[in-house]
């Protein structure tokens, strides 16, 4: 478990850049992308909570599955917010 964390820490803060230059190269704006980056704790606040509720214990596929929501939660900004 203590090489997971390891790696999840290296691999979580190269994914957040990595979706920042995607979404900078969406927007052409380093300000919008920096509010879609600001918006992605929120949904991750609620998935824990969520986690919490229904007493999930804190997995690998868990936290793969809160990635995966922080890219949802940024396409449905871009989607309602940057498209006219």
């Amino acid at each position: 478990m203590q090489q997971v964390e390891r790696d999840l820490q290296l691999i979580i803060p190269i994914t957040l850049v990595l979706i920042l230059c995607l979404l900078y190269g969406a927007f052409n704006s380093l300000s919008q992308a920096l509010v879609v980056i600001a918006t992605l704790p929120l949904a991750l606040a609620g998935s824990l909570w969520f986690i919490y509720l229904l007493d999930y214990q804190l997995s690998l596929a868990v936290i793969v599955g809160m990635i995966a929501l922080a890219g949802v939660a940024g396409r449905i900004w871009y989607r309602h917010v940057a498209l006219p």
